[in-house]
């Protein structure tokens, strides 16, 4: 993978819309992540050559400063290519433990175990 990433071989199946089931090559791997202020969690996970389409690339460390809400906050860029999706077997990474958020069609920042986060835009 990009990554790097080893483990052993395996078909991942992927349960889509309408109740289609694909099938792909993959790879069972552990790997750690290092978040914003230096923790570091462990996750294991499967591989897939592609996770999702990439998203539009936004540095809100720039963009932050056009909402008074968002402005002090320690924010970097979102968007680009998908190389690790977390899912629901590591919630408790992604519960949202504090927010800031503006008006109506505003930008909102969520702050989990990685740090402060915006989603991207669409």
């Amino acid at each position: 993978t990009a990554l790097k990433l080893r483990g052993p071989r395996q078909i991942l199946a992927v349960d889509g819309s309408g109740g289609i089931i694909n099938r792909y090559p993959s790879t069972r791997v552990q790997f750690r992540v290092r978040a914003v202020n230096g923790n570091i969690f462990s996750l294991e996970g499967s591989t897939m050559k592609t996770v999702a389409s990439p998203t539009p690339i936004t540095d809100w460390n720039k963009e932050k400063y056009h909402w008074s809400h968002l402005k002090n906050l320690p924010l970097g860029e979102t968007g680009g290519k998908v190389d690790v999706l977390i899912g629901l077997d590591y919630a408790h990474l992604l519960a949202v433990r504090d927010s800031r958020v503006g008006e109506e069609k505003e930008p909102i920042a969520s702050k989990t175990a990685f740090g402060w986060v915006v989603p991207s835009r669409t």
